[in-house]
Order: C-alpha cells, then sequence, then structure tokens
C-alpha cells in the first residue's frame, strides 16, 4: 500500500524532528486543546488510532494515564516515542468489542479509500456513550489546489463535504457533538480561540481547512 510504504519510509525523519524540539503547538491548538474543552478525558480509556510515532498520543497521556496508540507502518512503531503504541490496522483490529471511552484519529482518516470501515470499528471498540475524535480535510477549491501543487510531495488525500461526512455519520449511528472549523495558520499565532472567532466571521469561516470532529456513540 502506498501509504503503509510511505510512512515506513519517512519514519526516522519523524523521529529525527521529534528529537530535535520541534515544537507541538500546531497538534495542542488545533486538536488536543477542542478535545479537552469538549470531553473530561481523566480517568478513560483512550486509543489514538492511526498515531504514527506516538507524539500525539503522548501529549494525550498527559490527560489520562489508560492511553494506547496503533499504526499499520511498522517502522513508525518500531521510532516510537510513548511506549504504549502498537503495530495495527485501525479498520480491523484485535481487541474485544466496547473496550474504549474515547477513540482519536488525529491526520489519519483522510488516507483511507473507505472511511466506512474505520466507523465501524471505531464504533465496534466504543462503549455505549463514548467519543470518536478526528480531523478531515475539506473539500473546497483552496485546498484541491495546495494538494496539486503539492502532489509530489506529499501523499494524497481524500477531501469530504460535510453533508457527506454527516450521512456517513448516520449510517453508523454516531451523533454529532462538535464541529469545529481549523485554519493553517502559523503555530505560534494557531490557537483554539482564534480558529473560533475566525469561523464566526462570513467568508472567512469557508476559508478553512480542515473539519476537527467529536462524535458519540449512541
Amino acid at each position: 500500500m502506498q501509504v503503509k510504504a510511505y510512512y515506513n519510509k519517512v519514519a526516522d525523519t519523524y523521529l529525527a524532528e521529534y528529537k530535535a524540539n520541534v515544537k507541538d503547538e500546531y497538534y495542542i491548538n488545533t486538536n488536543l486543546r477542542p478535545m479537552v474543552q469538549w470531553v473530561d478525558l481523566k480517568d478513560k480509556h483512550i486509543l489514538d488510532m492511526g498515531c504514527g510515532n506516538g507524539r500525539f498520543t503522548k501529549l494525550l497521556s498527559q490527560y489520562s494515564k489508560a492511553v494506547i496508540g496503533i499504526d499499520f507502518a511498522k517502522k513508525m512503531i518500531e521510532n516510537r516515542i510513548y511506549p504504549r503504541c502498537y503495530h495495527a490496522d485501525m479498520t480491523n483490529m484485535n481487541y474485544y468489542s466496547e473496550v474504549f471511552d474515547v477513540i482519536t484519529a488525529i491526520g489519519s482518516m483522510e488516507y483511507h479509500d473507505d472511511v466506512n470501515l474505520v466507523f465501524k470499528e471505531a464504533y465496534r471498540l466504543l462503549q455505549p456513550g463514548g467519543y470518536f475524535i478526528f480531523n478531515v480535510h475539506k473539500d473546497v477549491a483552496h485546498i484541491k489546489l495546495y494538494r496539486w501543487i503539492t502532489n509530489k510531495k506529499y501523499l494524497k488525500y481524500n477531501l469530504y463535504k460535510l453533508k457527506d461526512l454527516k450521512a456517513i455519520f448516520k449510517k453508523h449511528k454516531f451523533k454529532v457533538e462538535h464541529i469545529k472549523p481549523t485554519y493553517f495558520l502559523p503555530n505560534k499565532i494557531n490557537s483554539y480561540e482564534l480558529d473560533n472567532l475566525l469561523g464566526c466571521i462570513p467568508f472567512i469561516n469557508k476559508l478553512s481547512c480542515m473539519y476537527l470532529i467529536c462524535l458519540k456513540k449512541s
């Protein structure tokens, strides 16, 4: 698979960036802070799907001691920076049903040809009333242009319209709790509050690049 081969290839680069103390502001301000606002993570059993080398998983572990990550790129797991990261596919995991309170998927959903398989597995693994929190790229013109410009440098990723996502949520019996637009801004000015402010401004809110979405298992 192209995605798996790519991440196995760049695993050492990801590890080198972490060791060079590359800042985590983007993950914290655009993904982690909203999660903490939406869901009390303390004492929750959390699964981080598509965790890579565990960078976001490690951030999550600051809020809950019961956090594990999984990724299908074996080299990324070999380079893990958080000890409880394991080699597994997020569409078919060898875990008992209804064992997690929260499942996250940051920067991984868009690489699946059929996200229905991910939603099906997330629903199976979540306890009743559990939360599935993830982000996806929006299907809008400026993101299509950005993807075309960077096509040779990065992997292609799937883009989503909100109405199509809502149809998927309904199909898999998830209730929408929160949908937050995210903007590609410099790390030092990116913030939960700024995203919320931009989202309230007509026209500007249409320039958001991603959605951070929180679903609840019914």
